[in-house]
């Protein structure tokens, strides 16, 4: 499993011996950790390091995000010593509001949150409430035991967030 340090403003380090920057051009990048899976405009995607990266106007990079929360099955994150895929969303947000000691986008709350001090993004897809609702709509159509371990999973990811990203300064204002 790849070890990824996300360092808010500068960039990652992948297993802390390869190391990616804002500011570096496509081809620097396949240097460092070869050629995307996918891509599309200026979007990279590296299956293996299960990550987006994103290039700017001037084909250099601007973002980096981590997409396959709340389980990755090929790295394993952190941010400030902590996995952001392993911490409860609200305990996420409490650590995340006190390291960004400024102005949060909250717009898209509960679902998404932008730390813009420290550039940092965070998504995810539904909430805990919104699964509780799913599962009691469920119960009253008498759908549930057919469905219970769907839902049960669906609420356990729910508590957490399902991507995680950084871009350079400036990038979420």
């Amino acid at each position: 499993m790849k070890k990824i340090d996300f360092i808010p403003l500068t960039g990652i380090s992948i297993d802390l011996d390869t190391n990616i920057e804002f500011g570096m051009t496509k081809s620097e990048l396949i240097d460092h950790i070869g050629e995307p899976s996918n891509e599309f405009e200026n979007e990279l995607y590296f299956d293996e390091l299960e990550l987006h990266i994103d290039l700017d106007e001037n084909g250099t990079i601007e973002f980096i995000e981590s997409i396959m929360g709340p389980y990755p099955e090929k790295t394993e994150i952190s941010v400030n010593g902590i996995n952001p895929f392993k911490t409860k969303a609200e305990m996420l947000i409490d650590i995340l509001t006190e390291f960004n000691n400024g102005i949060i986008d909250k717009s898209e709350a509960d679902y998404g949150y932008s730390f813009l001090d420290k550039s940092i993004g965070l998504y995810r897809h539904s909430t805990v409430q919104d699964i509780e609702e799913m599962i009691k709509e469920m119960k009253s159509n008498n759908d549930f035991e057919n469905q219970k371990e769907d839902a049960l999973y669906e609420l356990e990811k729910s508590q957490f967030f399902w991507t995680f990203g950084i871009g350079k300064k400036g990038y979420y204002d």
